[in-house]
């Protein structure tokens, strides 16, 4: 069983918000918030019942934290982490959760001034969709998790309160792996749903599958020179098993740019250019992926 743990969670995101409703019913939750002004949601699940989540706050002076899920945009982690650390408790766990790479060393050296301090990360396929003031579970999707540094083992988080927050997840044995798996994943997936404003299953339309390819190879290329070894064919099955697993998600970046929101492209298919380029990699694809993006508005 998952240890009797209060968690708090920053911002009513997506992901968060998930975790947020999952340990719910057992445990003490907190979301926190800088806004000034906040609304009420409400999470739907995929039997449709819908559950009011807790309305965030501002956090108090006196207050300690003990378990901290930061499931925000890549570019927000670091800020988002820097406005609690006077809070959070010298052998706290912290767990980062969102798409892309590139933040995990800001964080580390930010984290210095807490020494004993576990961090962990996660990634997760579990499809949840932001509309208005509703955050609708479309799809429970696997996620996998792993310590980045233990310096407190007596208070560090195990494989059931993993479960207790995602569901289903299980720990992975090479973080770097997991990584760059997953970056290939959104790659692929999160541009071209977004500029072509489609739901992630309609990229398994014919039309889609040579720009598809091409992506993979690139980001396995750049992989590779980064230390971590993919098989081509093996990576373009995996994505399309996600394009179908998750058929009728709208990806984060599709939601994002439809929302006028910035998007996470700098730390998706942006990461990878900017590795290309220290490596002196031709990655044309990407770059064309990012300039469209960011033309687009995010």
């Amino acid at each position: 069983m998952p240890n009797n743990r209060d968690w708090h969670f920053v911002g009513q995101g997506a992901i968060s918000s998930f975790c947020a409703v999952n340990v719910l019913p057992n445990h003490a939750v907190t979301v926190l918030t800088r806004r000034s002004s906040v609304s009420e949601k409400t999470f739907i699940d995929l039997q449709g019942q819908q559950i009011r989540l807790p309305l965030p706050r501002r956090l108090r002076n006196d207050e300690t934290i003990n378990n901290l899920v930061v499931a925000v945009k890549a570019y927000d982690i670091v800020n988002a982490i820097a406005d609690v650390i006077g809070s959070l408790a010298d052998d706290a766990n912290v767990v980062l959760c969102h798409n892309g790479m590139g933040t995990i060393p800001d964080v580390l050296e930010l984290l210095q001034v807490k020494p004993n301090c576990n961090v962990y990360f996660c990634t997760t396929s579990s499809g949840v969709n932001h509309q208005g003031n509703n955050i609708i579970l479309a799809a429970i999707g696997q996620s996998q998790w792993q310590s980045i540094v233990t310096h407190s083992p007596h208070s560090a988080l195990n494989i059931n309160d993993f479960k207790s927050l995602f569901l289903v997840a299980e720990q992975a044995e090479e973080l770097p792996t997991i990584l760059w798996q997953k970056l290939i994943i959104n790659c692929a997936i999160n541009p071209l749903t977004a500029i072509n404003r489609v739901t992630n299953g309609e990229l398994a339309a014919q039309t889609f599958q040579q720009q598809l390819n091409t992506i993979v190879e690139e980001v396995i290329n750049v992989a590779r020179f980064d230390g971590v070894d993919f098989d081509l064919n093996t990576m373009i099955d995996l994505v399309n098993s996600v394009i179908k697993s998750t058929a009728k998600n709208y990806s984060s970046m599709y939601q994002d740019l439809t929302n006028n929101r910035k998007t996470e492209i700098d730390f998706i298919n942006g990461y990878v250019c900017k590795l290309a380029n220290q490596y002196k990699i031709d990655v044309p694809v990407n770059q064309a992926l990012v300039r469209q993006i960011q033309k687009l508005g995010g």
